[in-house]
């Protein structure tokens, strides 16, 4: 067990280390220190890339196969890399963390990337995942500052929802009717 001032030290450094820290401090705050440190590695590698980056968004869901077929095909045309991003609740992600179901959480993100991942992978694009539980507008802008040359957003939103962000990159909406 780690002891509290640990913790304090290990969130500290983190803090120092890192200008990242919103989306990783939530988790390592949790105790999830792999999680935080495996989302800096994924701002890392997709900072190594020099192709440019598209953000895709969903919302407390699975992409919808129509997100996943415009995102991958607009990818393979323009040579871009993904950067998926599921906004979960707040809510649901501490409730999973204050259960310790790691392997839920896990599981849950599973669900939300699996097949979007696969897609990409078939067409060779270089794409990472991230799971947001704080107040996604901020995460998405924090993440906009540090992963270079993100061109746009995409962001799935279901019918008769409105939606909006306010970035300095573009923002387009892809209308679903039930995510899959």
């Amino acid at each position: 067990m780690v002891s509290h001032d640990s913790m304090k030290n290990k969130i500290k450094l983190l803090k120092k280390k890192f200008d990242l820290t919103a989306i990783a401090i939530t988790y390592a705050e949790a105790g999830e220190w792999k999680t935080a440190e495996n989302y800096l590695d994924k701002i890392e590698r997709l900072n190594e890339s020099k192709n440019p980056k598209m953000m895709v968004v969903a919302l407390d869901s699975e992409f919808s196969s129509e997100t996943i077929e415009y995102a991958v095909n607009l990818a393979d045309r323009m040579h871009y890399d993904v950067l998926a991003v599921n906004a979960m609740p707040r809510s649901l992600g501490f409730s999973l963390f204050q259960r310790r179901k790691n392997t839920l959480l896990q599981k849950k993100a599973k669900e939300f990337f699996c097949s979007l991942a696969e897609k990409t992978q078939q067409y060779r694009i270089r794409c990472e995942s991230i799971v947001i539980l704080n107040d996604f507008r901020s995460q998405i802008k924090k993440l906009l500052s540090q992963i270079r040359q993100i061109e746009f957003v995409l962001v799935q939103v279901k019918k008769d929802q409105n939606f909006s962000l306010n970035l300095g990159v573009p923002v387009f909406q892809i209308i679903t009717g039930n995510p899959q």
